[in-house]
């Protein structure tokens, strides 16, 4: 766990020391959330739709719609047993390539689809966990499209959907996250 987070760690000061070396044309910090709905059989099976949060730091160059982001996620979704006191929780860091499309300089409306691969680590919590169950944590994938509503100012608004896949041993864990947030550009654009 210690290695994971050191990781995780290392990817984010990399990530931010790129960012500010590249003149901090277009970085965004996104502070975002949402409803979390699990899809395959056994997490859908054992839990309901739960809720995430999600903070981010993007950049994307002035010149080409292609940049980076990344993000820190927290969710937690209730079990579907009737009286029992158990919940999923997933706290989870991703690296991501992010694709705005090209629209008029007068659009408000800006659609991106976004990728990339990340750490989740999965624990239970709640008063009646199996005694032994622990943590885990795994790696994975997403996937997904969203898009910006952006103004003159330094302030805009999001709006995505991705699709999560985190690699366990039998039948992966899958999800998609649907969040919608706001995002502050702290560089010129």
């Amino acid at each position: 766990m210690m290695g994971m987070l050191k990781g995780v760690a290392t990817l984010a000061l990399v990530s931010v020391v790129a960012v500010s070396t590249a003149q901090a044309q277009g970085v965004e910090l996104g502070l975002g959330g949402g409803v979390s709905i699990p899809t395959n059989s056994n997490f859908k099976n054992a839990f309901k739709t739960g809720w995430n949060g999600q903070v981010s730091l993007g950049w994307v160059a002035q010149n080409i719609p292609v940049g980076f982001e990344v993000d820190g996620n927290f969710q937690r979704n209730s079990s579907k047993a009737t009286g029992l006191d158990i919940k999923n929780q997933l706290i989870y860091g991703t690296g991501n390539v992010v694709y705005k499309f090209k629209t008029s300089e007068s659009s408000m409306f800006h659609p991106y689809i976004i990728g990339g691969v990340g750490a989740y680590n999965a624990k239970e919590k709640g008063n009646d966990v199996p005694a032994g169950v622990g943590s885990t944590t795994k790696f994975g994938v997403n996937g997904g499209a969203g898009f910006d509503v952006v103004s003159k100012s330094n302030v805009g608004f999001f709006v995505e959907g991705r699709f999560h896949n985190i690699f366990i041993s039998g039948a992966n864990l899958n999800f998609v996250n649907v969040d919608a947030g706001v995002r502050f550009k702290l560089g010129s654009h």
